[in-house]
């Protein structure tokens, strides 16, 4: 076993580390309900004794009704949610559910006060949460009563009460819905978002966010020599750019400009020209990327003469065929686009995004993806995006969340200045070498903060696994570790997904034994905890990070270049016409003003 500080956790509910929105769920629930659940007659219930031995530590009005704690904590509804985390946890998720069918119209406010009173108007619950939140108010206002095991807890009727309430039901159903929606409804918030992805140690407001007036299908880097008599130099260098994302014009869709046949792309006669002239653009900005960098690119279909040209088929020929690898073909579905008068087809709601790369090594970062998306551990190819519905001034701009989505898989948050390297991460199921030294302290913290600790609170098969663990006198972390180095089969197909199987020391295979022994069925929960990120690794270089890079060689109105921005990284684009940039730009300094 390890040293005595980083020992195993005594306590069943040190387990349950809170996801921070959870405890920020507690502080928000509080807000909302300690005073009408106080101040609603609760203390009718109380004898004169009891009142006398509560004022000792509250303030409470001669009819009894009246309550206000001079120690928030005595009585608040968020010290036993803290307390009580895998109660936490199924109140917060119910609630989720809620807010999500609220957003697809279904149910009323009505339902909050279902879904408070089914959790906190239970007289008493079973394990694993230890305590009803009416037995924690009566252990705070009628000790006595609390050590009385066959007295009933004090009543709160927290459901009918809101529902008589309407005007209270409402400011908690508003509060809630508001939470909810920044948390679990849609995209988190741009700082939850720059932290799981790593981006939160630059600030967004010293980003670098520039357009230069430059054709997409000629840009070169700066200082580089080109014999094309159409070459737009621009000021960025070879190998410095980490993610190229982009939506060129479409083929026949829109004439931007008066001479547009001339200088368009989009504007050529045939389709094939239009792919040709748009995948020689795509190896002019090769000279850009990185050797880890990514490129996605959107791209749409046109009809003529009543068919389908299938531009998007044509173009991952195109690029494959001069040596590009397709690494996802995304279907992106808008769910509300333009209104069309076809008659005599379906409308099309769904567009190409293209992820091509040049070598295997490049940087792609699917553990935050997963985080940020809430996908589960098999994000798919199809991604349902609204369109932006403030569109400013320019006629088709990138949605936000596209934008994200791919920054969020192609682009680190810093590489090294030296030598270009991206950060990766390193989560804790990236830790098979370290099983081997049980005595090191550093991988006990690394063990107590991101592995069995994580268990999913929300399955009974986990806490079942961890009450087995911590009740057995035979086990230690070693133990656990070698489950994680073994995993579930030690033979057949299972050695071709288990990272560690098959690969083991006979002292570790001998340790994991032992655990199946005690724990059962339930070693395997031990196989899969929580996903945690446990550093970022790069180079050994002994040079300063700088953050990551993406460009936009056709910006348009400049969404690419905010959102990254915003996000922590810099972001470059070009544009024929950067008036909408300009545009957006003066807008936002009015704003200052």
């Amino acid at each position: 076993m390890a040293d005595e500080d980083y020992s195993l956790p005594s306590n069943f509910q040190d387990f349950y580390l809170y996801d921070p929105s959870v405890a920020d769920f507690a502080t928000t629930l509080a807000e909302c309900i300690d005073e009408f659940v106080l101040n609603q007659n609760l203390l009718v219930q109380t004898t004169d004794a009891d009142i006398d031995s509560f004022s000792e530590d509250a303030s409470v009005s001669s009819d009894g009704g009246s309550v206000t704690t001079p120690s928030p904590s005595t009585t608040s509804v968020e010290t036993y949610l803290l307390d009580n985390a895998a109660f936490a946890h199924a109140l917060y998720d119910d609630l989720t559910r809620h807010y999500e069918l609220r957003e697809e119209g279904y149910w009323s406010a009505d339902g909050v006060a279902e879904t408070l009173g089914k959790h906190l108007d239970t007289e008493s619950v079973k394990y694993p949460y230890e305590q009803s939140y009416r037995e924690f108010l009566t252990a705070a206002i009628r000790p006595k009563q609390h050590e009385d095991e066959d007295a009933e807890p004090l009543r709160i009727e927290l459901a009918n009460r809101l529902r008589a309430d309407n005007e209270q039901l409402e400011s908690i159903d508003e509060s809630l819905q508001e939470f909810f929606g920044e948390h679990e409804i849609g995209t988190p918030p741009v700082d939850t978002v720059r932290e799981i992805q790593g981006s939160d140690q630059w600030d967004p407001d010293e980003r670098e966010a520039t357009v230069f007036e430059a054709d997409a299908r000629y840009i070169t880097p700066e200082d580089t020599e080109t014999d094309h008599d159409r070459a737009d130099d621009i000021p960025l260098e070879e190998d410095s750019i980490d993610l190229i994302l982009t939506s060129p014009p479409y083929w026949k869709k829109r004439k931007y400009f008066d001479d547009g046949e001339e200088i368009e792309l989009g504007q050529e006669t045939k389709v094939q020209d239009y792919v040709t002239h748009l995948v020689d653009a795509l190896e002019r900005w090769k000279a850009f990327l990185r050797p880890t960098g990514s490129v996605f690119l959107n791209i749409g279909d046109t009809f003529k003469n009543k068919s389908l040209q299938g531009v998007p088929g044509l173009f991952a020929q195109e690029a494959q065929d001069r040596g590009w690898t397709i690494r996802n073909e995304i279907t992106w579905k808008k769910p509300n686009g333009v209104p069309s008068p076809v008659s005599d087809r379906l409308v099309n709601r769904h567009e190409q995004i293209f992820h091509l790369v040049l070598n295997d090594d490049y940087f792609y970062d699917r553990e935050g993806y997963i985080d940020i998306y809430d996908t589960g551990s098999n994000p798919d190819d199809i991604w349902e995006i609204a369109h932006d519905r403030n569109t400013g001034n320019h006629l088709a701009p990138f949605p936000r969340e596209l934008v994200s989505r791919a920054i969020a898989l192609g682009c680190p948050p810093a590489v090294c200045d030296e030598c270009g390297e991206p950060h990766r991460r390193v989560t804790n199921k990236d830790m098979r070498g370290l099983v081997s030294d049980a005595s090191s302290e550093e991988l006990v913290r690394h063990l107590i903060k991101y592995e069995y600790y994580k268990l999913n609170p929300r399955r009974d098969q986990a806490r079942r696994a961890i009450k087995k663990f911590i009740e057995s006198d035979e086990l230690g972390s070693e133990h656990l570790r070698a489950v994680q180095a073994v995993g579930i089969s030690d033979a057949g197909k299972a050695l071709e997904y288990q990272t560690g199987a098959g690969h083991n020391e006979k002292s570790v295979q001998e340790l994991a034994d032992d655990a199946k022994d005690v724990l059962g069925g339930y070693f395997r929960e031990f196989t899969f905890p929580q996903r945690q990120t446990v550093s970022w690794e790069s180079c050994e270089c002994d040079a300063d990070p700088v953050p990551g890079r993406v460009l936009d060689p056709f910006a348009g109105s400049g969404t690419t270049l905010g959102v990254a921005s915003e996000l922590g990284y810099d972001a470059y684009g070009a544009d024929l016409d950067t008036t909408h940039w300009d545009d957006d730009a003066d807008d936002a300094d009015d704003a200052d003003d």
